[in-house]
């Protein structure tokens, strides 16, 4: 009864890493096959993504996005080569949202990226959105490099930072406004179409099934089929989560936001 005095939530059920290996791309097109998802993003430098492509015609109410890359395999230029290892190791260190890009390092990552995007479109993906592997796009030093690439190639949509957590295990007041700001900065600059929140899917169903009055109108549930670690994650898409929940919802493709 709840559910019909409430607004309905459209949700975004994107899965990362299309390419990265044959076991994550067939979890992905089962799961599209059976429409539990909505869309993936697609790692160009993947060392499976010519065999996903092969797939994409048999899904054409999916949403293909680019997942960028600077965090995993080889890059797809050589302008980009002697920064990687300043780039990982930084990362590693859990310092990447902090880096202070040299222009050169800047101007680097813009090419690399434009390279994965011109290897995706050759290989017939029509890109709906932006996101990233490791959350990379994220890191506000390389937000000058994710809008050029916004505009070079028409991209309107990209996923925010995260900001959807369950009570009690939000980040610090710090990261929260600083995630704030980000995502601010991303939907004013170049005209860009966000969701409301962001978050991944057993995040999702813990407060939805709190929350039978959410603000939000549109949310992307981030999901890693075929992943190790991903266990709950898969019992709970294959299981009738959306009868569990304080909200209804409507699963779209990235390309209805």
């Amino acid at each position: 009864m709840v559910k019909n005095t409430v607004p309905l939530i459209s949700v975004i059920i994107n899965a990362d890493d299309l390419g990265i290996n044959n076991e994550v791309n067939g979890a992905i097109f089962d799961l599209l096959a059976k429409n539990q998802i909505t869309s993936t993003t697609v790692l160009a430098n993947g060392p499976r993504v010519k065999e996903a492509a092969a797939y994409i015609h048999c899904f054409p109410t999916a949403s293909f996005g680019a997942h960028l890359n600077l965090t995993e395999f080889e890059p797809l230029t050589h302008g980009l080569e002697q920064h990687l290892s300043t780039i990982r190791a930084l990362r590693s260190r859990c310092r990447i949202m902090q880096l202070a890009l040299k222009p050169v390092i800047l101007r680097a990552v813009y090419e690399e990226w434009c390279c994965q995007m011109d290897r995706l479109v050759s290989l017939g993906f029509s890109i709906s959105h932006i996101d990233s592997h490791h959350h990379i796009h994220t890191a506000p030093s390389l937000l000058p490099a994710l809008k050029a690439v916004q505009r070079r190639y028409g991209i309107r949509s990209v996923r925010i930072s995260r900001n959807l957590y369950v009570p009690g295990c939000e980040p610090s007041r710090a990261v929260i406004m600083s995630k704030w700001v980000f995502n601010c900065a991303l939907r004013r600059i170049c005209a860009t179409r966000t969701t409301d929140a962001f978050t991944n899917f057993v995040t999702f169903c813990k407060t939805a099934k709190r929350d039978s009055k959410s603000s939000y109108k549109t949310i992307e549930v981030m999901v890693h089929p075929g992943s190790a670690g991903a266990s709950e994650e898969a019992q709970l898409l294959q299981s009738s989560w959306y009868d569990t929940i304080s909200v209804p919802v409507k699963l779209i493709p990235y390309w209805q936001l």
